[in-house]
Order: C-alpha cells, then sequence, then structure tokens
C-alpha cells in the first residue's frame, strides 16, 4: 500500500510511515535522565571550548563536532585563529578543528590541511611533532620523500607518524610497517603505534593479535598499557570487549589525567548505558580534560539511546 505502480516507495508514503510511528508511542520516549545527562555533558564542553587553555579547548570542539553538536564551534575557532593562529603548537590544534568543521566544502578543507602539512615540511617549526600526529588523525596519507624519510629515519615520535600517515593509504604493507613499532624496545614507540591504531576504521588480525599480545606483557601502571586496551577496545568484536571495558574503567576510577581522558575517548567508540555510573563522577573532576572526556562519552551514550532525534530545550547548546 506504500508503493507506487512501479513498485517504489514514495516520499509521502514513507513521511506517513514516519509520521504514524512517531505519534503512536512506538518510539522509545527520552528518558529524562539522559536528557539532563545531556545538558550537562554540552554545557561541560561549551564551557571548555570558551574558556579552557589551548588543548582544552580543541577537546572540547572535537567532542562537540563527534557527538554531533557542533553549533558555534566554527566561529568559535575562527575567532582562535584570528587571535591565535600564528602560535606554534596550538595553531595546529586550530587548523586541525576547522578542518573538521568545513566537511562537505572540500577547497576549505584543503586550505587547513595544507596549512599542517607546511609546518610539517618545515625543520625549524618546534611544532612539527604536532603536525605529522594531526595529518595522521585527519587520514592524510601523502607519500612524499619527506614522509617516507621520517618512516624511514625519523627521530621519536616523528617516525611514528610518519608510519601512520604511509598506514592511511590502507595497503597492509603501510599497516604492518606501523604494526612493528608495537614490538618495539622503546616504550614511546609502542604507546605512539597503540595510539595511531585507535584512530583507524579497521585493522588487519596480525595488528590486532600484535596488541593482544602486548596488552598481555605491559604493565599497569606504565604509560602504555591504557592506550592499548583503548584501541582493543575499539577494534575487538563485541563478544571479547567486556574485559577491556572493565580494564578501562580501572582508569577511569584511578588513573591520572591523561589515562582517564585517553580511557573515555576509547570508551565512547563503543558507547553503552552501563558505563553512566563511572563515567558521570568525572563531569565534577577539577582538571578539564577528566571532565571532557567524560562528557564526551555520556553525549555518546545518549545519542545512541535515544532513538530518534530530540530537540535541545532552550538554552542549552547556545552562547
Amino acid at each position: 500500500m506504500f508503493r507506487s505502480a512501479g513498485g517504489q516507495v514514495t516520499r509521502a508514503s514513507l513521511f506517513l510511515v514516519l509520521s504514524v510511528v512517531c505519534s503512536s508511542g512506538l518510539k522509545a520516549e527520552p528518558n529524562n535522565g539522559l536528557l539532563e545527562l545531556q545538558r550537562k555533558a554540552i554545557g561541560v564542553l561549551q564551557t571548555a571550548m570558551k574558556e579552557g587553555k589551548v588543548f582544552d579547548k580543541v577537546h572540547a570542539a572535537e567532542a562537540l563536532i563527534w557527538s554531533g553538536r557542533p553549533e558555534c564551534v566554527r566561529e568559535q575557532f575562527l575567532e582562535q585563529e584570528r587571535i591565535a593562529g600564528s602560535e606554534p603548537g596550538y595553531r595546529i590544534g586550530i587548523w586541525r578543528v576547522l578542518y573538521q568543521t568545513n566537511a562537505g566544502t572540500p577547497a576549505s578543507q584543503e586550505k587547513y590541511l595544507q596549512k599542517i602539512v607546511a609546518v610539517l615540511f618545515d625543520p625549524k617549526a618546534s611544532d612539527q611533532d604536532a603536525a605529522a600526529e594531526t595529518l595522521g588523525k585527519l587520514k592524510y596519507a601523502g607519500r612524499s620523500k619527506l614522509v617516507l624519510h621520517l618512516a624511514d629515519r625519523g627521530k621519536d615520535s616523528l617516525l611514528v607518524s610518519a608510519r601512520w600517515i604511509l598506514a592511511n593509504s590502507g595497503n597492509a604493507e603501510d599497516e604492518s610497517r606501523l604494526a612493528e613499532l608495537l614490538r618495539s624496545n622503546d616504550p614511546d614507540r609502542r604507546f605512539g603505534a597503540a595510539y595511531a591504531f585507535r584512530h583507524f576504521k579497521t585493522i588487519r588480525p596480525p595488528t590486532l593479535e600484535a596488541l593482544q599480545d602486548l596488552a598481555a606483557k605491559e604493565p599497569a601502571d606504565g604509560k602504555v598499557r591504557c592506550f592499548v586496551l583503548g584501541t582493543l577496545y575499539t577494534h575487538l568484536p563485541a563478544i571479547q570487549r567486556e574485559p577491556v571495558k572493565q580494564g578501562l574503567l580501572q582508569y577511569v576510577a584511578a588513573g591520572d589525567t591523561d589515562r582517564r581522558y585517553q580511557a573515555c575517548m576509547a570508551l565512547a567508540n563503543w558507547p553503552t548505558e552501563d558505563l553512566i555510573p563511572a563515567v558521570e563522577k568525572l563531569l565534577g573532576s577539577e582538571p578539564l580534560d577528566e571532565r571532557v572526556g567524560s562528557a564526551y562519552v555520556l553525549l555518546k551514550i545518549v545519542k545512541r539511546a535515544i532513538r530518534w532525534p530530540v530537540p535541545l530545550t532552550s538554552g542549552v547548546g547556545k552562547t
């Protein structure tokens, strides 16, 4: 009854179906508790974006973008670009956010991407490392002579980030070269590679096995293990995630600020309502990054739990 003579579903009939579902009680009514969490979380992120220091602003802005609440982010960061767009380090974060707020406008995105690439190619730039890591995060996959050189002989994090950039190609060989670092004797290289793989949409079985091996060896109080668990939680099938989730929740409960923040960012990749009691406690933390991480997880949980979009109440989400 909802098809045209040619057997296709018409726009009018689809609208009728959606209207009936939305008015008949077939959709789950939004839980008031979840909506209150949403309100608090958005408030935390918007405050951090306005009042936080440097990368607190960047982290809050990205959390708003990724959770589908990007209201006013672009305007805020165009102003940040005007004020601090030449400040080494922070400028990379500003351009990173503006790149993401220009989704759908390739020319504008390319402008900000090339600003970051220019810093990578400037050996005198004090934020060359930050540029390389950001290009990895933005899925840049350039194979310039410089990137290839850094992937072979780069110092410290530049080598990791160069291999991350190459692995963005999706080629198995490039992924394998980044995964080699998971077995490095250098904990910074292990940490960097584990962190990089959390940002990939998919990874191959040998990489996942290397991460599982690394998780079994890294001490719980070391720098690397939290990042390894975060990447495993992102990529493991659902049936294997629970023990890893519990490991991340231990960092949420008792880790330092960096590990609490990173644990939250990983948990947000598979947001489930059972995370709320532990994560919500961080909304009142003193360190701003802990509040930002908590708010991001909570927004992702609400977004997943409420099937139908719910408009923000008056005043929420406005600056």
